[in-house]
């Protein structure tokens, strides 16, 4: 039994260095995979496990990696937009131009982009908020109604004092960028003034709505623009908003013209405002207020809103003209919320009246907002809102 069992021993020291030899053969084995493999069920099983690991291992980094690239675009995106608005703040945007299209009818169908970038920063100031219109073109224009409209309101009112028709004008006609008033419960009034000449009440106009710090929107004619520059400059440069109104003020009214010669209207004094005062024009009044629903569409696809009014008196009539303060008297007793109030520069009692109306108006709750063209956005500030100026495209001819 003791050489059986020395026996054994022997064997078995014999098969150590087998052993021995073996181990290194499971060392080298990820060096020559694919045979131990195609031998050793086992060693297939560990191969695959640490290419597994090795996947996983990997898309843990990728998707660390991912992350921490996720965080930096996010830090440089809110960085990045913090120097933005701090870089425009109180500058606005920049405002693009856009042209008129005509068809073969001769009617503004499509708006194009025409406006160059410009190489100066234009003169004047630069107040933060700019007004940029761009309107939904209506198509068709030669399928609406001609019919002409002299726009006047009745004596009806609502619970809030407004006049029942602009209400009415205001549903059926606000989708062409009309407004008759300003559909708000707040107590905002919207001063306007039609320039057609001049006769030495715009100045001190202009001075009470500075001292009392009171926005307001002039409409001029081109020959207005072209003989008053001070006074024009002096409108745009303190904040207040210049509107068209027209080469001549026809007696007839616009609309009764063609769609080319009622384009021609708008855009001729567009143009010249924009040469001569670097300034773009958005707002629409009609002489007379006489329109009709296709010359509405006609504007609106020229990136204009028009203005109308919700409050009138006889300020224009010189051969019977209203006294001071009967114009006071009229323009308190018509106050309501939402309210577009029509004067005349041309009467003085309109200049003689202006303080007392603004300083009365307050003391009743209301305040003194700049059109925006936005019911949703009030601006009661004459520095709230800058020019919109332009260097670049004008409205096509």
């Amino acid at each position: 039994m003791n050489d059986d069992r020395r026996i054994t021993s022997g064997e078995e020291n014999r098969q150590w260095p087998k052993l021995k030899m073996e181990i290194p053969s499971e060392k080298n084995e990820e060096t020559d995979p694919e045979e131990k493999r195609k031998t050793d069920p086992r060693a297939d099983a560990r191969y695959r496990k640490q290419i597994l690991d090795r996947k996983r291992k990997r898309e843990r980094m990728r998707k660390i990696l991912i992350g921490v690239m996720a965080l930096a675009v996010a830090l440089v995106v809110l960085l990045a937009g913090s120097g933005i608005y701090a870089l425009t703040k109180g500058k606005g945007h920049d405002e693009k131009e856009n042209a008129g299209n005509t068809d073969k009818d001769g009617a503004v169908t499509a708006l194009s982009q025409t406006a160059e970038p410009a190489t100066e920063e234009p003169e004047g100031p630069s107040l933060p908020l700019q007004i940029e219109v761009q309107n939904e073109p209506v198509e068709d224009l030669e399928s609406l109604d001609t019919e002409l409209i002299d726009w006047g309101y009745g004596p009806d009112r609502d619970e809030s004092n407004r006049p029942a028709d602009v209400l009415y004008y205001q549903e059926i006609y606000g989708k062409y960028h009309a407004h008759f008033v300003v559909p708000t419960e707040e107590k905002i009034i919207y001063l306007t003034f039609d320039e057609g000449y001049e006769t030495g009440n715009t100045g001190p106009i202009l001075d009470i709505l500075k001292e009392t710090d009171c926005p307001a929107i002039f409409f001029v004619l081109m020959t207005y623009v072209e003989e008053n520059r001070e006074l024009v400059q002096r409108m745009i440069d303190e904040g207040h908003i210049v509107g068209n109104h027209s080469i001549n003020h026809p007696n007839h009214g616009v609309a009764a013209e063609s769609l080319e010669e009622q384009r021609k209207e708008v855009v001729e004094v567009h143009n010249y405002m924009l040469e001569n005062y670097n300034y773009k024009m958005w707002l629409w009044r009609y002489p007379s207020g006489t329109f009709n629903e296709q010359s509405l569409a006609l504007v609106n696809n020229l990136n204009y809103h028009s203005l109308f009014w919700s409050f009138a008196c006889r300020d224009y009539d010189e051969s019977s003209p209203m006294s001071a303060s009967d114009m006071l008297q009229a323009a308190l007793d018509e106050l309501h919320p939402g309210a577009i109030y029509l004067f005349h520069a041309v009467n003085r009692g309109n200049a003689e009246m202006l303080k007392e109306f603004i300083i009365e108006a307050r003391e009743r709750g209301y305040e003194f907002g700049l059109f925006t063209g936005d019911p949703s956005v009030t601006v009661t500030s004459r520095a709230a809102v800058a020019p919109v100026k332009d260097a670049g495209g004008q409205q096509s001819e």
